[in-house]
């Protein structure tokens, strides 16, 4: 009874239902066997940096490799800096949704940009499709040698002698290290004056010679090397467990500060219209990169520690990260032109 109540059910359904219906599993069914195909030419992953070092365009370079190996395609780093990232971003949201044209992201430019520039030409959030995390940085209170601190407390009580004496370096208005130190302000009271720099080099050139007092910046390979040579100390790291780069480093929860979180990550996000098959293809292939010895050689290498996610994982860490840094930007009044 039920197998020809069905058949009679299906012999008045509309016609349009049906070939809606039709439709849908054809497209469907289309999608997936482009998945399967994909890529079918070269990918173009672009880069909001410019390109040479060790740092980001690193992290950039080793994921198109190891993307090229496995898809027997070129991956084609397109380096587009300039406008803070938005040059690169916007480049992406206007393309092709065919999974041909990927961008290189980092967390300012999908979670902080959103909230400290007036106006973007593209929404953060409608208008791209967040595939997979690639990399993490943890960030550390450094100091330079010159204080006369050896540990997080002893540079909180050192400073509250100084009030607005003692300054931090950044790479530029809401950079990482800049709303980072924000947060570290705000969370233990302390006046530290800002100076921004264009690069993080600058910043570590400045600390070791004792110009900069302080920063929480990432491990990057400058300060890798100036720690090792003990012209800078680095206090703390943020995040719940060590970092791999510097293992003797306490975080802040050790050092006995809580809500110390400055996450700085790197991700792969794809126009938003691009075929769900072929964002969930990407990330599955990025997710097995990352687990490669091939991929943490690049990535510890270059001062990073690995990801891998599933786009919908992806999605949550966008979003949690701009709900972060909102009120440490309206707080402390960061905005950018």
């Amino acid at each position: 009874m039920t197998a020809k109540t069905t058949h009679i059910e299906s012999t008045f359904m509309p016609s349009g239902t049906i070939k809606a219906v039709t439709l849908a599993s054809l497209v469907m069914v289309t999608c997936g066997a482009i998945a399967q195909s994909y890529p079918l030419k070269p990918v173009r992953l672009v880069v909001p940096f410019g390109g040479g070092g060790a740092g980001v365009d690193a992290v950039a370079r080793g994921t198109a490799q190891a993307l090229s190996e496995l898809w027997n395609q070129p991956v084609i780093v397109d380096n587009r800096p300039g406008a803070s990232g938005i040059i690169a971003a916007d480049l992406v949201a206007k393309s092709s949704a065919d999974g041909y044209v990927l961008l290189f992201a980092e967390a300012p430019l999908l979670s902080v940009h959103p909230l400290v520039f007036p106006k973007l030409p593209y929404d953060a959030v409608r208008d791209f499709a967040p595939i997979s995390s690639l990399a993490f940085i943890k960030q550390g209170l450094a100091v330079s040698a010159s204080l006369p601190v050896k540990n997080v407390r002893e540079f909180l009580e050192y400073a509250r002698t100084k009030p607005g004496i003692l300054n931090y370096g950044s790479y530029g208005t809401a950079s990482g290290p800049h709303l980072a130190m924000e947060l570290f302000k705000r969370n233990t009271g302390i006046e530290v004056l800002h100076v921004p720099y264009k690069s993080p080099a600058a910043v570590v050139t400045d600390l070791m010679s004792g110009v900069l007092h302080s920063v929480i910046m990432g491990s990057s390979g400058n300060l890798v090397g100036a720690s090792a040579q003990g012209r800078v100390r680095l206090l703390a790291v943020e995040g719940p467990k060590r970092s791999e780069v510097f293992p003797d480093v306490p975080t802040f929860e050790e050092a006995g500060l809580s809500g110390i979180r400055a996450p700085v990550w790197f991700g792969i996000v794809a126009p938003a219209a691009t075929p769900r098959p072929i964002v969930e293809r990407i990330s599955r292939d990025l997710i097995r990169i990352t687990a490669t010895a091939f991929f943490r050689e690049k990535i510890i290498g270059a001062g990073r520690e690995p990801g891998g996610s599933t786009p919908e994982a992806f999605a949550i860490l966008i979003r949690e990260t701009t709900a972060l840094w909102a009120p440490i930007v309206k707080a402390a009044n960061i905005t950018l032109e």
